[in-house]
């Protein structure tokens, strides 16, 4: 090793390496296309590669594909309910080690879920702030394992 990649006392310096965010997927399941490009934005502009479902069947699909390592999905899609679709996730392949985040606009809704024991990851009140969201998002890329009561994030 030569001297100018070393540290002080000849040591090897230390860095602080944060992983290539391109490398990481995000599926945003939502049915609302001006939400899911608000979300996808958001996402895309910390340097994440999106993923966009409009619907439950179009989700299936692209997990079923592989290669997503968080789901962001709406509760109310227009051919199924959100915690029917987050059971058929979680069966898939790979479904029970990838965070599955909730949101919705029906905050009471998301509370019902949370009480009932729902496997989401955690529970997003929208309109989402963007800084809160990316938050959100990369706590549960940190800690991937379904929490067992998780907490519910009201933005």
């Amino acid at each position: 090793m030569d001297a100018a990649s070393n540290g002080p006392q000849g040591y090897p310096e230390t860095a602080s390496i944060e992983p290539n965010k391109a490398l990481v997927t995000i599926l945003v399941v939502e049915d609302n296309w001006v939400a899911r490009q608000i979300v996808k934005a958001t996402l895309e502009s910390r340097g994440y590669s999106v993923l966009l479902a409009a619907n439950g069947r179009s989700a299936m699909e692209i997990m079923s594909s592989g290669g997503c390592d968080l789901v962001l999905l709406d509760l109310m899609l227009p051919d199924v309910e959100g915690a029917t679709l987050l059971e058929r996730l979680r069966r898939l392949p790979g479904g029970e080690q990838i965070p599955i985040l909730a949101f919705s606009a029906f905050v009471s809704r998301l509370e019902d879920l949370r009480k009932m024991g729902a496997r989401f990851n955690a529970y997003i009140a929208k309109p989402v702030e963007p800084e809160a969201l990316i938050e959100i998002v990369e706590e549960n890329l940190r800690h991937p394992t379904p929490a067992p009561s998780p907490a519910l994030y009201v933005l």
